[in-house]
This record gives structure tokens, sequence and C-alpha cells, in this order.
């Protein structure tokens, strides 16, 4: 893992592209977001890393790491949270990162973090938000960083987020699951309902027909 985190830091320190046409770059067949224009790609232990640095010096990337190719002593894969935790210490410690805050956050179902740091990188610093997603047994994060400060409503921040989402297939995949569930619950309900509705019409059936006897008990008398 610490091999994989002083990678990212090399690719970030390296890369340098000028802005040109949008580039759709599929993650690993799990997700996609549209760089500015076509990213370099780089593979090193489980982890795949896409990165394009403007002429203004904004960088931006995704990354793709395999959680079963990993060393399983370096994260905790059973605790989200700290499967998070341990993502973004790895991420900012070789680039001298400081994080200010982390924001739970949701994207086509998924559960995921968010978080807003500053890093050096050839000594400028570069201020940068995150967003890092849990799919099965990989981790799908991108972020935008830039030498001057960044707000999170920052147009360049919401156009390159905005473009990510899970690849149709997964997206998919967890409808059919929630809409299963869905349905279990509701054939459920009506089970339910039917149940009821049969156990109080056969109470009333019940208090009906002793009342009419002893209607014709009274007449007799």
């Amino acid at each position: 893992m610490k091999k994989t985190f002083i990678t990212l830091f090399i690719i970030l320190n390296s890369i340098i592209a000028y802005c040109q046409h949008p580039y759709i770059q599929d993650l690993r067949s799990l997700a996609q977001v549209t760089f500015p224009d076509t990213p370099e790609v780089k593979y090193s232990d489980g982890a795949s890393y896409y990165i394009y640095r403007n002429k203004d010096n904004d960088l931006y990337f995704a990354q793709v790491t395999d959680l079963n190719k990993i060393n399983p002593d370096s994260i905790d894969s059973r605790n989200p949270d700290n499967i998070y935790t341990q993502f973004i210490n790895g991420i900012l410690r070789p680039i001298k990162g400081e994080i200010f805050y982390t924001e739970k956050i949701k994207n086509g179902g998924f559960d995921g973090i968010e978080y807003d740091y500053k890093c050096e990188l050839k000594s400028i610093t570069y201020y940068g938000y995150q967003q890092v997603f849990r799919f099965n047994n990989s981790l799908i994060s991108y972020s935008l960083l830039s030498p001057d400060s960044l707000i999170r409503s920052d147009k360049k921040i919401n156009s390159f987020f905005s473009t990510f989402k899970f690849t149709p297939d997964k997206a998919a995949d967890l409808d059919k699951k929630s809409s299963f569930l869905a349905g279990l619950l509701m054939i459920s309900s009506v089970l339910f309902v039917g149940s009821l509705a049969i156990f109080v019409i056969g109470k009333s059936r019940k208090k009906k027909r002793y009342e009419w006897i002893d209607k014709n008990d009274q007449n007799k008398n």
C-alpha cells in the first residue's frame, strides 16, 4: 500500500498537459469520469491512475485501487470508515497533506466520502477536493487540485465531479437488488394486509352470528 501511494506522489509531480477536448475515461468498467482532455494512465500494485494537468496547473486525477491486490495487513477491508481513513492518510502523508473536513456523500445509490485538503507538490501548495467510493473490493476516487484556493461551489469542481457516474451495468445491478427488495416488501405488505383483512372479517362474522342466535333465543322465550 505504501508503495502505491509513493507511486502516486511521483506521478502527480510529473504530469503536464494542455486543455483541448473533454475525454470520457473508463475506470476499469466500474465507473467513468470526464477529464478536460485525455489523461495519462499509469498502473502500479493493483491501482490504476488517470492524471491530467492543464496550462493553469490545475490537476485532475482519478484512481481505482483493487483491495484484493494490496497488502491485506495495510488496510482493514471489513470497516468502510477505516478504509477511507487509511486511504486518505496514505494519499496525504507523502505530499505533506493537511485535511480540512470530511463528509459522507452518495452517488448513484453508493455511499462514499468527500474531503477537502491542501498539499505540496514540487514545493507548490495545492488545494484540493476529493471524493472516494467503495464498490465491492475496489476503491474509486477522483480529485481536483489547484494552486489557487478552492471553494466547494467552484464551477470547475462541480463540472468535473458531476461527470462521475457508475457504469450502467453496475447501476443496473444495484437497481435490480433495490427493486427485488422493494418487491419483497410489497408482497409482504400485501400478504400482511390480506391476512389482517381475513382475520377481521372472520371476527366480525363470528360476532354477528352470536348476536343473531341471541335474538332467536329471546323470541322463543
